[in-house]
C-alpha cells in the first residue's frame, strides 16, 4: 500500500527543540521511535523539514 503522510513535531521555542536530546533518556526515546517508524516509513525517500514558526500581525 501506498500512503501520503504528514508528521509535525513541534516545540515551544529552538531552546526547547535543541534540549530534546540532551538526556539519556530523550535519546533512547528518540531511537526507539526511529526504529518503529523504519518499519512503515520510507526513511531514504522522506524527506524532513525543520522550520521555525513567524507570526506576522498586520
Amino acid at each position: 500500500m501506498d500512503f501520503d503522510v504528514v508528521a509535525e513535531l513541534w516545540w515551544q521555542d529552538m531552546a526547547s527543540f535543541g534540549a530534546a536530546g540532551l538526556t539519556p533518556e530523550r535519546r533512547a526515546a528518540g531511537q526507539l521511535l526511529l526504529e518503529h517508524e523504519a518499519r512503515f516509513i520510507d526513511l531514504p525517500r522522506s524527506p524532513i523539514f525543520l522550520v521555525e514558526e513567524t507570526q506576522f500581525v498586520g
